[in-house]
């Protein structure tokens, strides 16, 4: 073992706070080179981990827009959702896909789904609020759809 060997992780964790794109770089050849010794342990598992956070944020996004889009189908003035429900349609059916394509990728988000769709719901209704112009009072606090009610391709919530 050289002398340089133990101070490679510290060199490690320096580059991740200077050089992202260069630590990862070197993190991914020490791992396809099974170079243990190189591994930035602490912040590679931290990364790991973020990535598996951004499939259940990805999630919660979809589900936003997908709560959204609905209360405005549900909510709006029969003038408005006349004008618009075409586009409102076609988001809907685009977020229900894009929720399926996620959980297909990542089947170990399903048990997750009912909640980050639940934590969604403030979001898709100030989005809904604040498309359509109304007061808080417009809308709910709690979400009246589950969340296989909301991506079932059949579910059109009553004007």
């Amino acid at each position: 073992m050289s002398a340089t060997t133990p101070a490679q992780p510290d060199v490690g964790k320096v580059q991740y706070e200077t050089d992202y794109y260069s630590w990862a770089l070197g993190q991914a050849r020490a791992l396809r080179d099974h170079h243990a010794g190189k591994l930035d342990w602490e912040n590679l598992a931290e990364e790991v981990e973020d990535l598996a956070n951004r499939n259940a944020d990805a999630l919660e996004s979809q589900s936003e827009r997908l709560i959204g889009h609905l209360l405005k189908i549900a909510v709006a003035s029969s003038a408005i959702r006349n004008e618009n429900l075409r586009l409102w349609q076609l988001t809907v059916r685009d977020a229900r896909r894009r929720i399926r394509t996620i959980l297909t990728r990542n089947p170990g988000l399903k048990p997750r789904a009912g909640a980050l769709f639940a934590g969604a719901w403030l979001g898709g209704r100030d989005h809904a609020l604040a498309a359509l112009g109304m007061p808080d009072e417009a809308i709910a606090d709690t979400c009246p759809w589950t969340f296989e009610q909301a991506i079932d391709e059949g579910f059109q919530p009553n004007p």
